[in-house]
């Protein structure tokens, strides 16, 4: 994997990774939790657009023609200044394809204070997938939906605080209707993610992220809502496990896990 370019915020890295996708690029972001902000909010090179080794020329030049599509100067300034990522999500793929004709909002690098929602067909199959929400006069949107799959649902919503910085997240991702995933941001990065797999309104997993990074996360039974087991991770992968087999709300079973997740040792102990 080669990085292709380094995203402002989040949300210019989904617009990118997504224009690449809709050229049958597949990309990666890289270090998605350490910068939750939209707008201009500077990324300080935590973020990374990665693609294949084979797929780096293409990517960027799709990105070059974004880049000189959305970059303007003013007269007589010497270097240029990236546009606001709403207004990436207002034109989702400039500069690709020829098929997309830039507002008159784009062209001035300005949003309207009257404006309250614009949205975008990626997929040019008439159907909006992406839409964004501003309350009159703001400068950033305060919610955005993204239809990622293109079936005419939503399932993806992200909300902003007043600064444009992610406060929540809700994501449908076996694109069943249900919003299974929910995500809350602290300060702009992720804090805390439930995930309610069998759709019954109890959250069956939580997990925990400190500094960006997943700390540990909790398997709870369905019936009680115990925690049945906690999964502490190290280093980008699972170290150890607690483990309360026989329900009685204590964890008597440790496990500790290899590099690749295999278990290497388990222990039983005592209450008490």
């Amino acid at each position: 994997m080669r990085q292709v370019y380094a995203p402002a915020n989040a949300a210019e890295a989904h617009m990118l990774a997504h224009m690449l996708d809709q050229n049958d690029i597949v990309a990666h972001i890289h270090g998605e939790a350490l910068q939750g902000g939209v707008g201009e909010l500077p990324a300080s090179g935590l973020l990374q657009l990665l693609v294949a080794d084979e797929d780096y020329e293409r990517a960027r030049a799709l990105i070059a023609a974004w880049e000189r599509a959305n970059v303007s100067s003013p007269e007589g300034a010497s270097e240029s200044r990236r546009v606001p990522i709403w207004m990436g999500l207002i034109v989702f793929a400039i500069g690709v394809g020829g098929g997309w004709i830039l507002r008159d909002v784009a062209k001035h690098n300005v949003i309207p204070i009257d404006a309250q929602q614009w949205s975008s067909d990626d997929n040019g199959d008439g159907v909006d997938d992406v839409t964004s929400y501003a309350r009159v006069g703001a400068a950033y949107a305060y919610k955005t939906e993204i239809d990622r799959n293109f079936d005419g649902r939503v399932d993806d919503i992200s909300l902003y605080d007043g600064n444009g910085a992610t406060t929540n997240r809700e994501l449908d991702d076996n694109f069943d209707g249900f919003f299974e995933t929910k995500m809350r941001f602290r300060d702009g990065r992720v804090a805390v993610s439930t995930i309610d797999l069998d759709r019954d309104g109890k959250n069956d997993r939580t997990l925990y992220f400190v500094r960006d990074v997943l700390d540990r996360e909790e398997v709870l039974d369905d019936e009680t809502g115990r925690i049945v087991a906690t999964l502490f991770h190290e280093g980008l992968r699972l170290h150890h496990s607690e483990h309360d087999l026989d329900g009685d709300g204590f964890a008597e079973t440790l496990r500790t896990y290899d590099g690749r997740g295999e278990t290497t040792s388990t222990e039983t102990r005592q209450r008490g």
